[in-house]
This record gives C-alpha cells, structure tokens and sequence, in this order.
C-alpha cells in the first residue's frame, strides 16, 4: 500500500505526498498557540510516516516540489527556501519527533510512543 500513498509520478491521482508534508509542516514547523494541545497533529504526521515513509524519503532525497506556496515552510523556518521535501526537511521533521518521543511536548505516551517509531522508521 506505500505505492499508493506517493507514486514516483507526478500526475498519479493516489500522489498523496502534498497532504504528508501538510501534516509534517503543522506539527513541527508551525507555531502552536499557547495552552494548545499537538497531540493531533503529532499522531497524525507520524501515521502519515508509518504509512508512506518510502515514498516521502524518497520525495525529499529528491527535492520533490510544488508549484506556488505548497510546499513553502511553517513560520518556524519561513526564512528557509523550501518548495516541497528535501534532505534537510526531512532531518529536522525526525529530530522533532525525537523531541516528542524525548518528552519536549506535552503529549500523553501513547503520542510519544508514535513519535519515537516514526522517528525510528526515518532512519
């Protein structure tokens, strides 16, 4: 089922990879209100690495991107270039969740737990 959650083809129509990086970039590149809770955008960008890390690895060893602000960065690294994955989103989207899993956000365990097998699967 990876296959389907990003093809290697740009106008497969089960390219999902665009809502991948969505979901990474709002747990760990967007700012979070304060008393907010990122459990669910936590669990949600480490399911979406669970479930297509092959193709998003591949997507960002390749700089995949995307036309206009798609794949620009959340406000954290807006002085970053990025217009879709690449080597060094990638590296920062896994130490995020090394910092989840290491207890750097107030998530209950069964998030952290998430948080550390993702980090693990993006090597």
């Amino acid at each position: 089922m990876t296959h389907l959650a990003g093809s290697e083809n740009e106008d497969d129509p089960f390219d999902f990879k665009l809502y991948a990086l969505w979901a990474l970039r709002d747990a760990f590149e967007t700012t979070h209100p304060e008393g907010s809770n990122p459990t669910t955008a936590i669990r949600l960008a480490a399911t979406w690495v669970g479930h297509a890390r092959s193709a998003l690895r591949l997507a960002s060893m390749l700089n995949q991107s995307f036309p206009d602000r798609m794949g620009a960065p959340g406000d954290k690294y807006a002085d970053r270039q990025w217009t879709g994955f690449s080597p060094e989103r990638w590296a920062i989207w896994r130490q995020a969740l090394q910092a989840v899993w290491q207890g750097q956000a107030d998530v209950d365990d069964a998030t952290k737990n998430m948080a550390s097998n993702a980090a693990d699967l993006m090597g």
